[in-house]
């Protein structure tokens, strides 16, 4: 099903077809949704649930997990002549795959792949980053 709505239910996603319901659940989980948080030296792996489904194609499971890798730290960027203070870049990793078993095993083979920058990691148990917000 292109874009899905779903939720999670003990760790398995359930199609949610109420929009309102499927908003209410997204927002007051976000602790759910996350599925690990890694400090890996500098880098921040992170796995979360993004409750629709990524899979743009007619066929295949749906898409629902993704792990991306971060680097946390203030710089400053500018964008159509204004100027941001933005506290994260992003590394060129994207990992997406459609259970919570399989996020938990591309969280492992991602962290694998950063460890060979940096031999520090830190698992994070309360599953919150640092603030991810533009300011100006």
């Amino acid at each position: 099903m292109i874009l899905g709505r779903y939720i999670l239910v003990d760790h398995e996603p359930v199609l949610c077809e109420d929009l309102i319901t499927w908003a209410t659940w997204f927002e007051g989980n976000l602790s759910e949704r996350r599925v690990r948080l890694t400090r890996v030296g500098p880098y921040y792996v992170s796995t979360v649930f993004l409750g629709l489904d990524h899979n743009f194609r007619p066929q295949g499971p749906p898409i629902l997990f993704e792990t991306m890798v971060w680097i946390y730290g203030e710089r400053e960027i500018t964008i159509g002549g204004k100027t941001f203070k933005h506290n994260q870049d992003f590394l060129n990793i994207q990992e997406r795959c459609s259970t919570w078993e399989q996020a938990l095993a591309q969280h492992e083979d991602v962290i694998r792949q950063v460890k060979a920058e940096s031999d520090t990691v830190e698992e994070l148990e309360d599953k919150t980053p640092p603030a991810a917000d533009f300011t100006e």
